[in-house]
Order: C-alpha cells, then structure tokens, then sequence
C-alpha cells in the first residue's frame, strides 16, 4: 500500500500530464480531423479512468488519516486539479463548436445532393445530370 504523500504526488504528475494532454487537443482542435479528436478524447477518457483510481484512494485515505489540508502536496493536488478543470472546460467547448461546424457542413452537403436530385431524371441514369441542352 502506498503512503498518503506517495499517493499525493502520483495524483498530481496524472493530473498534470492530463493538463499537457488536454492543452495539446485544445491547440490542435482545428486541425485535427473528426476522427483524430475522438481518438484523443478517448485516449483522454482512458487517463482519467486511471485518475479516478488514484483518487479513490486518495478519498479512502483522507477519511482514515487525519491530514493536514494546507500542506504543500495538498494545496499542490488541489490547484492542478482546478487548473485541469477550468483547461476541461475550455477545451469542450472548442471540441463542441468544431463539432457543429462539422454537422452543419455535413447537413449542407446532404441537403445539396438532395437538392441535385431534383435536377435527375428518374428514366436516365441517377449518376448522370439531364442534358438541359437535349
């Protein structure tokens, strides 16, 4: 079993490296394409998956172990956390704007193919335009 102070330090360098990889997808959130994002935020989800074990032992911990809340791995855990947080937050909605843009341009798309069909004769071809000319 790890001690408090080890569990503490393992939190902090998770959450700072969820931090670097959350800045990474927000500064690249317009280059990257649809599904590059949803491999990132998968592989994001993967990282706090293993977060949450680290604090739940950390919770399991704290409520067994009288601690002192203004020690300096404490207030260290705390800010990285509230610092990964408000980075979370910013970055989803990056994430959700390019989202819309992307379903907005896919419904326009859909909805000029739908639009050219009307232009198809249903006797020729569906791949082939009527001649206007003819």
């Amino acid at each position: 079993m790890k001690s408090f102070s080890e569990l503490l330090t393992m939190s902090i360098s998770q959450y700072g490296y969820l931090y670097d990889k959350t800045k990474s997808i927000g500064d690249q959130v317009n280059i990257l394409s649809t599904e590059d994002i949803l491999t990132a935020l998968q592989d994001l989800n993967g990282l706090l998956d293993e977060a949450k074990k680290i604090d739940s032992a950390i919770n399991i911990a704290i409520s067994t172990t009288l601690i002192e809340e203004n020690s300096l791995l404490h207030r260290s855990r705390v800010a990285i956390m509230e610092r990964f947080l408000d980075l979370n937050n910013d970055v989803a909605l990056k994430v959700r704007g390019k989202m819309a843009v992307l379903l907005e341009e896919r419904n326009k798309i859909k909805n000029g193919r739908q639009g050219v069909s009307g232009y198809l004769s249903s006797s020729q071809n569906p791949t082939r335009f009527v001649n206007e000319s003819a």
